[in-house]
This record gives structure tokens, C-alpha cells and sequence, in this order.
């Protein structure tokens, strides 16, 4: 927040004059100790006073600007974007007015407004408002100013959100670099850029080096802001999700205990952050197959998500999801597919349909052809043997298996499993499905693989609930995010999707059918990860068969390796 010069007032005393700047500067000074310290209810009360103290001295003065910024910034931060906007559309132009397009004061709001539009994915709204923030910014202060850093800062935020890092990290390098010219390396806004670094190297998959980054910002930022600040509880959820993406889930658990009792503090018990913070401890404890204390988690988060979206949106159909996953493994399969219907019925009002998805066209499905193609008798066994296996058996519990390893450290042998790219083009007639898909590969390409399941599940529920469950995609949902389990650690888990990956392909597309050689394959894998090496050589073998048969296949050179791998962990037991 800025302090304007006081210009006078015509037809006022001096000591009018002085009387009235005093208690405006005091209001001013109350309401960024308020802000500063997230006490939102004192900040906004002190930002409305002086708003009207700058209005009684000229409603045409800077400082009405200023204080109109500062109390849209108020908002901003509690995500209040409909009462913010028209505060800080007012106070750019009043600023524009009375100081010039080329004002620090015009850049102040121009940033505030961008962050506004980010928080609403305007994205090009707000990279045109950084940029011009920033460009004002560079010409009076000079491109070396450390107050420069803020907006570097947040333009390599947005490109990050893009997915643009190779645009982000530079601008957050060069944040860094201007806020630790003339301070100490402990000081906050080190700890901002170094938290955006690690949320760059987190969704590159370089989860230690996020790691690092994210403890380093955590400590510097709660020891200068205290626990209960919103930076510390940013800097906590993605020092969680790091321990999330690897399956590190009981060092995640004290991280989210901590963020739930700071937003729950922060933003109050029904702010949609808490019903977040409160699905990812269920999360949590399903991993550690606490089913009990996970329903009753989701629950909580389904009631505040229903009273604060409504109960036809889709922040209600992503619980309703996890709540029919948690239903099917308890095995109350009947609420499972009542709830999830519920979530199908609200992703196809989200996409614009008016019914439930359609299904998909016929020629996408293909009968069994095993009886025209034939098949090895080792394979027609695994399949058979998949095939037997009823759609609502439930996996077994949860547990983390790591690759085994040698007494020098190095691992025996841990296969590489296989995703089915481009599964998008399958649900061309599922517009919300297609859409999650998107959404899902890229988390999965970009490491952030508990996001990755979370979307992967919100497809296979639109597919669950399509008449006979026939939507020619389904075999590869289940593989991809029996994929995602595996890289999670939840080995029993990625079998049992694997395997019905398997039956379905098998019995929709014919035992020849690439994606059969995919389910095969990983189903070696996860046999490897047991340290079954002969089962796995057995379906590692067929996989390559089907594979050789298709040269157009892409993952046929894997597929190699690992049956190499194989062979090699067998010579040496």
C-alpha cells in the first residue's frame, strides 16, 4: 500500500488540513499492519475510513486513489473478485487522471488488477496489465530497482500457471536476484521467489529439488510472518503436495494438520480452501486405507463445496468422485454407482449437455477377435484369468511397495510401465470426460501425479456411468491411471486397474490390440515390482509379440528393454 503527498484543499485551514492528513495517515499506517498480518476484517475497516477521510478532503485527490487500490487489494486477497474489480478500475483511471499514465502509483494498481484477473484465468488480461506494470516500473526506477521484483514475480507466475517455465524461471531468477541485492538471504520476499522456483521444479517432476526450495521458503517465511499467515500456508500445501507426488503420505499429514488450522483461521470453517485442505487429508488417509476417517473428511468438504458452488458444480462432482472410489473399496458398490452417476450427471451440465453423455459410436467398438487371430497360450491364460474378474471386485488395501534393492543400494530390477497417449481423441462424443483427459495427461506429464489421479477418476466415473459401461476409451482410463498409482507407490492398486485395463481391451478391441500389449506389459511391471521376475518375463514376452506384429508401435523399444531387463535380473538371481 502507498502513502500519497498531500496536495491541499481549497477552503480548508491549515489546521483542518493537518487534523484530517493525520488521521488519514493513521488510518493508512492501521490498515497495512492489518493487511500485513492477514487480519482482513481490521484491514478492510481501517481501508473504508480512509477512504472516506481522502473523499471529505477531495474526491478528486490521489490519495481517493490510492485508498480505493488499497481496499480493492483487500478484497483481492480474500477472493473477493467481484468487489474488487470496480475499486481498482476506478482508482487506475482517477490515477491516470491526476498523476499521468506514467505514474508508480498507476503501476501499483495495474498489478493489483492483473493479479485480480490471474486469480479469475484471464490470463491474457493479466499478462497485458503486468507487462505495462512493469514497463512503467523500468523506466522511472531503472531495470536494477529491487522493486522491480514484485512484478517479475508475478508475470513468471502466470507463465508458470500457463506452463510456460521456460519463461517463468528466468523471470523468477531475475526476482530473486534484485530482492537479495541490499538484503539478507532470510529476508520474505527471497522466500517468495524461492517458493515459486520449487512450484516450478514440483510440476517438472524434480520433486528434491522442489523439496528443498519449498523448506527453505517455509522456514524463512514463518519465521518473519508466524503460522498463521497465508504465504506460510501456500508454502505448506506445496511442500504437501511434493510429499503427496511421492507417496511420502505420513510426512504429508503434520503439513496439511497445519494448513487446514491456518485457513480454517484465515478464511473462516466453510471457505472453499478449507474444503480443499480437507479432501487431501482424506485423501491421506485412504491412502493408509483409514476408510472411516477418509469418508467422513469428504463429507465435510462435500457439504461446504454444495453450500458455497451449488450443488450442480463441479468442485461437487470432484467429491462426489472421491466419495464413490471410497464407496467401491469398501465394497458398497450400490452408493458407489449412485454417486457416481451424480458426478456424470453434473460434469455433462458442466460441458453444456442436457443429458446424460451419450454413448460413443458404434464402429469405436470392436468385437473379440480371438477367435480370428489366435493367440499364445500364455497369454490367453492372463487374459482369461482377467476376464474372470467382475468389474466391482474391489483392489486390495493400500499399501507402498518400493523396486527391490541390491546391498550396494542399486535397484534389481523396476520396469518401466506404459501410458496410453492421446486418449482425448477416444471421447470425442464426452465433451466433460475429453476435457479432464486434457487436463489429466498434462498433470501426468508434468509429475503432479495426485492431480493427475484426481482428474483420471473423474473420467472413469463419466465413463462408469454410461449404460453397460461401454465407452471405447475405458481400457485406457483404467491403464493410465493405473500408472499413476504405480508412480505413486500403490502397487496393489495399479495391478488391479492394470488387470481390468487388460479385460476390457481384451474383450472390446481383441487380444491382438496395442492396448492389450500396453496392460500386459505393465502388468510385467508390477510383477517385477514384486520381485516375480518369471511371471513377468512371460507377460513382458507376449506384450512384444503383439508389439513386433505392429511396427507402427511407439512403445515397442520399451517394451524391449524391459524384457532385457528381465532376462538380465533372471541370470543374476
Amino acid at each position: 500500500m502507498d502513502v500519497m503527498p498531500d496536495h491541499g484543499q481549497k477552503g480548508a485551514s491549515a489546521t483542518d488540513l493537518e487534523t484530517r492528513d493525520r488521521r488519514w495517515q493513521e488510518r493508512v499506517a492501521a490498515a497495512q499492519r492489518a493487511y500485513a498480518e492477514a487480519r482482513f476484517d481490521d484491514a478492510e475497516r481501517e481501508c473504508r475510513t480512509a477512504l472516506e477521510e481522502a473523499q471529505v478532503m477531495d474526491v478528486h485527490h490521489p490519495r481517493v486513489a490510492a485508498a480505493m487500490n488499497d481496499l480493492g487489494e483487500v478484497y483481492r486477497a480474500q477472493g473477493r473478485y467481484a468487489e474488487a474489480e470496480p475499486l481498482f478500475r476506478l482508482s487506475l483511471a482517477l490515477s491516470e487522471e491526476t498523476l499521468g499514465p506514467w505514474h508508480l502509483q498507476v503501476a501499483h494498481t495495474l498489478n493489483n488488477l492483473a493479479a485480480l484477473y490471474a486469480g479469475q484465468e484471464r490470463s491474457e488480461e493479466a499478462e497485458k496489465h503486468y507487462e505495462r506494470a512493469l514497463e512503467i516500473e523500468e523506466r522511472i526506477l531503472g531495470p536494477e530497482d529491487p522493486s522491480l521484483a514484485a512484478s517479475l514475480n508475478n508475470l513468471a507466475l502466470l507463465h508458470k500457471t500457463r506452463g510456460d517455465f521456460a519463461e517463468a524461471l528466468p523471470l523468477f531468477q531475475r526476482a530473486l536476484r534484485l530482492w537479495l541485492k541490499g538484503n539478507s538471504p532470510e529476508n520474505p520476499q527471497a522466500a517468495t521467489a524461492l517458493n515459486n522456483m520449487g512450484a516450478i521444479c514440483h510440476a517438472q517432476g524434480k520433486n528434491a529439488e522442489a523439496e528443498a526450495l519449498f523448506t527453505k521458503a517455509l522456514e524463512i517465511k514463518e519465521k518473519a510472518l508466524g503460522a498463521r499467515h497465508p504465504e506460510v500456508a501456500t508454502i505448506l500445501n506445496n511442500l504437501a503436495e511434493v510429499y503427496d507426488a511421492q507417496g511420502r503420505f505420513r510426512e504429508a499429514e503434520p503439513l496439511l494438520k497445519r494448513l487446514l488450522d491456518a485457513d480454517d483461521s484465515l478464511l473462516g470453517p466453510e471457505h472453499p480452501d478449507v474444503a480443499t485442505d480437507l479432501t487431501r487429508l482424506g485423501r491421506n488417509a485412504e491412502a493408509e486405507a483409514d476408510y472411516a476417517r477418509a469418508e467422513s473428511l469428504y463429507r465435510k468438504a462435500l457439504a461446504i463445496r454444495e453450500m458455497h458452488f451449488g450443488p450442480e458444480s463441479a468442485q461437487v462432482a470432484g467429491n462426489l468422485d472421491k466419495l464413490a472410489v471410497l464407496c467401491r473399496l469398501q465394497g458398497r458398490h450400490e452408493e458407489a454407482r449412485s454417486l457416481a452417476r451424480r458426478a456424470a450427471q453434473i460434469y455433462g451440465l458442466a460441458s453444456g449437455a442436457t443429458t446424460a453423455p451419450p454413448e460413443p459410436a458404434a464402429a469405436l467398438e470392436l468385437p473379440n477377435q480371438a477367435a480370428v487371430t489366435g493367440t499364445t497360450p500364455a497369454s490367453t491364460g492372463y487374459v482369461n484369468e482377467a476376464l474372470s474378474e467382475t468389474r466391482e471386485t474391489a483392489p486390495p488395501r493400500t499399501t507402498e511397495v518400493k523396486a527391490p534393492v541390491n546391498r550396494e543400494g542399486g535397484q534389481v530390477c523396476s520396469l518401466k510401465s506404459l501410458a496410453i497417449p492421446g486418449l482425448r481423441r477416444e471421447l470425442g462424443s464426452l465433451p466433460a470426460a475429453q476435457s479432464l483427459c486434457e487436463m489429466a495427461e498434462r498433470y501426468a506429464r508434468e509429475g503432479k501425479l495426485m492431480e493427475a489421479e484426481k482428474l483420471y477418476e473423474g473420467v472413469l466415473a463419466i465413463e462408469e456411468a454410461l449404460p453397460g459401461h461401454k465407452s471405447s476409451a475405458l481400457p485406457a482410463t483404467l491403464n493410465n491411471l493405473g500408472d499413476v498409482h504405480r508412480a505413486l507407490g500403490r502397487v496393489d492398486e495399479a495391478a488391479w486397474l492394470f488387470q481390468r485395463s487388460l479385460a476390457a481391451s481384451a474383450s472390446s478391441l481383441g487380444l491382438n490390440h496395442p492396448h492389450v500389449a500396453v496392460a500386459l506389459n505393465n502388468l510385467a511391471a508390477v510383477c517385477a515390482d514384486r520381485r516375480k521376475y518369471s511371471e513377468a518375463e512371460t507377460l513382458c514376452e507376449e506384450s512384444l509379440r503383439i508389439s513386433e506384429a505392429m511396427p507402427e508401435s511407439s512403445h515397442l523399444e520399451i517394451i524391449r528393454a524391459n524384457l532385457a531387463q528381465l532376462r538380465a535380473a533372471q541370470k543374476h538371481r
